[in-house]
C-alpha cells in the first residue's frame, strides 16, 4: 500500500493455515447486504473504523452516532473481539470536542488509536488537515490476524481504494471482509474497495439501529 494521507474530520462538537485460498484478481461483483444474515454470533470478528471517513459519511446521512448502541449492535451479531477506532488529531487542539468522545470510547469498549495530524493551506488558500492513521490501521490489521486466535470476519468502516491490497491479503487467509460505508453521500466508498469486499453494507440501511436520538 502506498503511503497516502488521511483527511481529518472537521469536528463540530498462533497463525493457522488458511482453509480458503482466494483469487487475488479484482472482483467484478459484490454482495450488497440487505439483511445481516451473513453475521453469526459464532464468528470471531474485529471492527476497524476509519474515523474521518465514518464521520463524513454519517454526517452526510444527517445522523449522529450513539457509540454505545453501535457497539451493542455488533456484539449482538458476532463474537466481537475488538472494536478499533482510528483518527488523526492536531496536538494543539486542546479544546477539540472530539477529545471528550475519544476519552469516553477509550473507557467504554473501543480501542482508540490516535495519530498526529498536520495543517497546511492548499493552492486556494483553504485550511487542510491531514494525517496518516490509515497506515497504522493496515499495520494493526495484518498484525492482529497473524498473532491472535483465528478471526473469522473483519468489519471495515472505510472507503479508500488504498485499502484494497489489505483486503486482498486478509481474504487470502480465508477471512471474510465486510465493508461498511455508503453510496448515498457526497464522499462515496471507492468502487474498487466495494467490489473487493465479500460483503458491502450500506450504512444508511442500518444506521437507525445506533444513531443518537434527537
Amino acid at each position: 500500500m502506498s503511503k497516502t494521507n488521511d483527511e481529518v474530520m472537521d469536528v463540530e462538537v498462533n497463525e493457522t493455515e488458511p482453509s480458503i485460498m482466494r483469487n487475488l484478481t479484482e472482483k467484478t461483483a459484490v454482495r450488497q447486504i440487505t439483511d445481516m444474515s451473513v453475521f453469526d454470533t459464532s464468528q470471531r470478528a474485529i471492527i476497524f473504523i476509519d474515523g474521518a471517513h465514518f464521520y463524513t459519511v454519517h454526517r452526510s446521512l444527517n445522523a449522529d452516532i450513539d457509540y454505545k448502541r453501535m457497539l451493542k449492535f455488533w456484539q449482538d451479531l458476532v463474537s466481537l473481539v475488538q472494536a478499533r477506532f482510528y483518527h488523526a488529531m492536531i496536538n494543539s487542539e486542546e479544546h477539540n470536542p472530539l477529545r471528550k468522545l475519544i476519552d469516553w470510547m477509550s473507557y467504554n469498549g473501543y480501542n482508540v488509536n490516535l495519530s498526529q495530524a498536520h495543517e497546511f493551506n492548499d493552492a486556494n488558500g483553504a485550511r487542510r488537515v491531514i494525517g496518516n492513521n490509515d497506515i497504522q490501521m493496515v499495520v494493526d490489521v495484518m498484525t492482529l490476524i497473524s498473532v491472535t486466535r483465528p478471526v473469522d470476519h473483519i468489519i471495515l468502516f472505510a472507503g479508500k481504494e488504498d485499502f484494497v491490497p489489505m483486503v486482498k491479503a486478509i481474504q487470502n487467509r480465508g477471512i471474510i471482509v465486510s465493508v461498511v460505508s455508503s453510496l448515498q453521500t457526497n464522499r462515496n466508498i471507492n468502487d474498487a474497495l466495494r467490489r473487493q469486499a465479500d460483503n458491502f453494507i450500506e450504512l444508511a440501511d442500518i444506521i437507525d439501529n445506533f444513531k443518537r436520538n434527537a
